[in-house]
């Protein structure tokens, strides 16, 4: 089959004729009705041991991300096999950062043919070009590349979403496919903004507009840590929805806030930011903890976080578990920090509690390093 002008047309748009022998591809498509993954090999020039882009996807060397398809299937689908998005000086393929990398058990051809239906909806039907269905999600997580002036050696800094030295922050491809559910979304509800400032918080008003959950937002451990007190601050990273005047949505978010000072975000986009809870001598803080034991039926729980010197209330329980762990008795401890075994005694019991002169001998000698551990959890959410 001899193809048409308008098919010609398509393959010189959307390959790149330093990497893709366009007579070969055409050649191959004209005598094949059922188009292999050989095709992609057959037509590039570059040499698979090559390091440089190939001039098309390289998932597409190996099922099921590529499976053989008719040719008038393959023809459609050309700007997604072949697309190269600029990058600096180079250029990649822009199919590599939005298909569902194959893992073990995970993947089979239907999930991959409703991906690659998605697409040509996207392009034909909604009329997003290729280069924004490619680098939307990439550029709402990714921050800005380095100036050009603070990069002497002339290299260009690819942008990378400052949430991948993260553990839990957003990943392109697992956004990628909540996108593609927000744009079913946006035609259910009459809506055409598919390529919204703030995704995070437009799939969340779409979800909940057709009356299903939204997305709760966990903020991303930075080397083990989540919040970092600094001054009168508690401080985290993550990805929060945001209004339309940047507040961070905070019900939307795996953080609950009583009685603030203030709270501040800062992020573009997507982005991974900075939320700064200003604490006062009420507030009260907690993190949702969803790190359950598998073997266990447990369900999320809210774990306080931080409690203001207004609110705290000595837990006795929690010395006595402390001296437990240590596996010291009542008098061994009384006499390491010079009091009487009854004084420690009432400590224990909840009769009476330690003034700060035995607070920070106890925090000594048990090992307590955060104060926060020796105050009485107040139960969340609490309406008084």
């Amino acid at each position: 089959m001899k193809l048409t002008e308008s098919q010609i047309k398509l393959i010189c748009r959307y390959t790149d004729a330093y990497r893709i022998d366009r007579e070969k591809l055409a050649s191959y498509l004209e005598k094949h009705r059922t188009i292999k993954s050989e095709i992609f090999g057959y037509c590039s020039k570059v040499s698979r041991k090559g390091i440089g882009a190939r001039g098309y996807c390289m998932y597409l060397d190996d099922e099921p991300m590529y499976t053989p398809v008719d040719r008038e299937t393959f023809i459609r689908r050309i700007p997604f096999y072949f697309y190269q998005m600029p990058m600096g000086g180079d250029s990649r393929s822009g199919l590599s950062l939005i298909i569902p990398v194959q893992k073990k058990n995970s993947k089979n051809t239907e999930d991959y043919e409703t991906f690659y239906s998605d697409l040509e909806w996207m392009l034909y039907d909604l009329g997003i070009p290729v280069a924004v269905i490619c680098d939307y999600i990439r550029d709402q997580i990714a921050p800005e590349p380095a100036p050009q002036k603070d990069n002497p050696s002339g290299r260009f800094n690819i942008r990378l979403p400052s949430s991948i030295f993260h553990e839990g922050g957003l990943h392109g491809r697992s956004l990628f496919r909540q996108w593609r559910h927000y744009l079913h979304l946006c035609v259910e509800n009459g809506w055409t903004d598919y390529t919204p400032s703030r995704f995070i918080t437009a799939y969340n008003e779409a979800l909940i507009r057709v009356g299903q959950k939204p997305v709760i937002y966990y903020p991303v451990k930075d080397y083990g840590t989540i919040f970092v007190k600094e001054n009168d601050e508690m401080v985290c990273n993550g990805h929060f929805p945001c209004d339309q005047n940047g507040a961070p949505i905070m019900e939307w978010t795996a953080i609950r806030v009583k009685h603030p000072e203030g709270i501040s975000y800062k992020s573009a986009k997507s982005q991974c930011g900075e939320l700064r809870i200003k604490l006062g001598p009420k507030t009260l803080l907690y993190a949702l903890n969803d790190e359950v034991n598998d073997d266990e039926e447990e369900d999320p729980y809210w774990e306080q976080v931080y409690a203001g010197p207004q609110t705290m209330e000595f837990d006795n329980e929690m010395l006595r578990e402390f001296r437990l762990e240590k596996k010291m008795t009542q008098s061994k401890v009384a006499a390491a920090i010079g009091t009487s075994v009854r004084t420690y005694q009432k400590w224990e019991s909840g009769e009476t509690t330690p003034d700060g002169h035995f607070l920070l001998r106890l925090m000594n000698w048990l090992d307590i390093d955060n104060v926060q551990s020796l105050v009485k959890y107040i139960d969340f959410p609490d309406e008084t």
